[in-house]
């Protein structure tokens, strides 16, 4: 998929002065959009300027994703650093045994209108940095230890002592977020879920040399195995491995259900051994055994699992969440970078079109108003799926296996049973097809016509989200799919 990157640098008729907290890819990409609709962005985290961990992690960038890099010209930037799908290939976790296999042809991925890829994820966050300091967006390197919002404006407080003003405020700081509860009330929404749900998640690489030199594993180092991507899913766990672009390197990330105590400094990513987690490596099938075998150290973490949120921006309309402190699902699944690139998008599209600082709580009710429903979707459906293939052995787990396998049959988009195809995976792939531009564009087409006239009079037009009729805090209980 070629460029376009003619449009999405356009700016809006005032500068807003905005702050972003947290420089993860989700804050990463809402201050490049924010930046490139106009505005005067900071962006502030304590890890710029110290050393940090670098992710061994893939991850996935879906067509709803591909389409805002080719937008942002960033396709080009990834090249050798992505790899688009030619096929999908499930097997069993246990044993191995083949669920099916579904290549990606042209017909397949031009219904999808855009590539299905694999990134990296250490390079997709590097080449982000190196455009917002391109772009001019201002990086400091603190810690944030306050959040607060008024009707006029957003605060920060710092590690220093000092404080640091917006006109909005975005609030971008991860799975763990610190100050979501400063948007939602919420101040610990783990209880939620009944019952709540630990995982834990692996990421690691291991040389090629090393695979070819293991009877067991040198069918991966097949040429034609390189541009596929695996999954086996088995009874508590879901495994991925793919080598990206035919790097040198196998990549590979794992969840799994965990059992055991959480302790303090678990929720953090650290080069750990399989020890430490308690692993028994001889519960996998024969190839992921020795992968897991074959190496020392494994980037992990443990988690609980979170509900979708029912509040995206602060009740004084100056604070928005987005990344995974908006949508707060498993590292690697198909939607998890995903949605922040959507978030990032719709904070561009609307920003761009902002014409007076009275309507930030208008462009944030809709922001909010498009992406609710939508991310509450997402993150219940991924946690389904994750269940779902976790399932324990038995009738439930051939069950999936025959419905997975028959969704697979033939393999190729011109012999497929399309009937079949789209009853296990149609809900997904319409997931893939949204835009989020076009959203903005669909919200504008229906209230475009008020905001205008709202801002010919900005002085004295409300400044809540009810000035245009039909924006409100949304209910997630109100939508279906998005």
């Amino acid at each position: 998929m070629s460029s376009s990157t003619s449009d999405h640098k356009t700016k809006a008729s005032i500068e807003l002065k905005v702050i972003v907290v947290g420089a993860g890819i989700g804050g990463l990409a809402a201050a490049y959009a924010l930046r490139c609709a106009g505005h005067n962005v900071t962006i502030v985290d304590k890890k710029f300027g110290r050393p940090q961990l670098k992710s061994q992690g893939v991850s996935h960038s879906p067509p709803n994703m591909t389409k805002i890099l080719c937008k942002w010209g960033m396709d080009v930037l990834m090249e050798g650093e992505a790899q688009t799908y030619n096929s999908l290939v499930m097997r069993k976790g246990q044993l191995g045994d083949l669920i099916g296999i579904m290549h990606f042809d042209k017909d397949f991925l031009h219904d999808l209108c855009a590539n299905y890829m694999v990134v990296r994820v250490q390079k997709l966050e590097d080449i982000l940095l190196s455009m917002i300091r391109e772009e001019g967006v201002n990086v400091l390197s603190a810690t944030v230890t306050d959040m607060q919002s008024s009707p006029d404006d957003a605060t920060i407080m710092l590690d220093d002592g000092k404080s640091m003003s917006a006109d909005l405020m975005i609030c971008a700081d991860g799975y763990d977020s610190k100050f979501k509860s400063v948007v939602t009330g919420v101040e610990d929404d783990e209880d939620q879920l009944t019952p709540p749900k630990s995982h834990l998640l692996f990421s690691w690489t291991l040389p090629m040399d090393v695979i070819r030199q293991d009877k067991v594993l040198q069918y991966n180092t097949d040429p034609a195995q390189w541009q596929v991507w695996q999954v086996w899913n088995g009874p508590g766990y879901i495994f991925h491995l793919n080598a990206p672009a035919g790097e040198k390197y196998l990549s590979m990330t794992m969840s799994a259900d965990y059992n055991r105590e959480i302790h303090p400094g678990d929720e953090v990513w650290e080069n750990r051994t399989l020890d430490y987690w308690g692993i028994d490596v001889n519960a996998y099938e024969p190839r992921i055994k020795t992968l897991l075998s074959l190496t020392k150290y494994v980037t992990s973490r443990a988690l609980i699992s979170r509900p979708p949120l029912e509040d995206l921006v602060c009740e004084n309309s100056r604070i928005a969440l987005v990344g995974d402190a908006a949508h707060p699902m498993l590292f690697g699944s198909n939607h998890h970078l995903g949605l922040s690139f959507e978030d990032a998008e719709t904070l561009r599209c609307l920003f761009s079109r902002i014409r007076h600082p009275d309507q930030i709580s208008n462009f944030l009710a809709a922001f909010e108003e498009i992406r609710l429903p939508r991310n509450a979707y997402l993150v219940e459906f991924d946690r389904q799926f994750h269940l779902n293939m976790k399932v324990d052995n038995g009738p439930q787990r051939d069950q999936l296996h025959a419905v997975l396998s028959q969704g697979m049959a033939h393999g190729d988009w011109d012999h497929m049973d399309e009937g079949s195809f789209r009853a296990v995976w149609g809900e997904e792939l319409n997931t893939y097809t949204y835009d989020a531009s076009e959203q903005v564009d669909d919200w504008f087409t229906k209230w475009g016509t008020m905001m205008s006239k709202n801002s010919e009079d900005a002085k004295d037009a409300p400044k809540t989200p009810s000035s245009i009729p039909g924006l409100h805090r949304v209910s997630i209980s109100q939508f279906d799919h998005p």
